[in-house]
């Protein structure tokens, strides 16, 4: 695969998206299913049948849910504590985290024009979707060693998250 070709940028996008939804997935996964209760408890609560609010700036609605309403009524009082708790378990993960690590995967991608480089700069734990978009694009993936440390030394940081995720959704499978 010849590097800075539209393929070559595809590929590259490919490794970052799916290594995102391997990584994060089940944790949006489990925050969206509980948010989707406290929506539907709050429209039950307010009376007024609109699945969706607005709290602390943010507007939040049941996915795939056509929007039957004009504006994002304000969360009810008694779902506040709930919501407040809800976001401050996942929003570190889902925001502080992904951020991170995100960023981690875009300077691996950035550092080589050569896909047979990347495997050697993520951690081992990665290796069974990363053959899958290798797979996908008729690269090889057999015989790379993955690295223990960061590759990338500048980012620890990143490296440090990323490996924490790997292991958090190898062992309970999410969050």
């Amino acid at each position: 695969m010849q590097a800075r070709t539209p393929e070559f940028l595809i590929f590259k996008r490919a490794v970052k998206d799916c290594l995102d939804g391997f990584l994060y997935a089940p944790v949006r996964k489990a925050f969206q299913d509980k948010l989707n209760e406290l929506i539907i408890a709050d429209a039950v609560a307010r009376g007024d049948g609109i699945r969706a609010f607005c709290h602390r700036g943010r507007n939040f609605m049941i996915p795939g849910e056509k929007p039957n309403f004009r504006y994002f009524p304000r969360l009810s009082r008694g779902n506040r504590v709930l919501v407040d708790s809800l976001l401050s378990e996942y929003d570190p993960v889902l925001i502080d985290e992904r951020d991170s690590v995100l960023t981690f995967i875009s300077q691996v991608l950035n550092k080589s024009d050569e896909p047979s480089e990347y495997l050697k700069m993520f951690p081992s734990g990665l290796r069974e979707p990363l053959k899958r978009v290798y797979e996908h694009f008729g690269l090889p993936v057999e015989g790379v060693e993955f690295p223990t440390e960061s590759p990338i030394g500048s980012n620890q940081a990143g490296w440090d998250k990323l490996c924490t995720r790997v292991g958090i959704n190898l062992v309970l499978g999410g969050l």
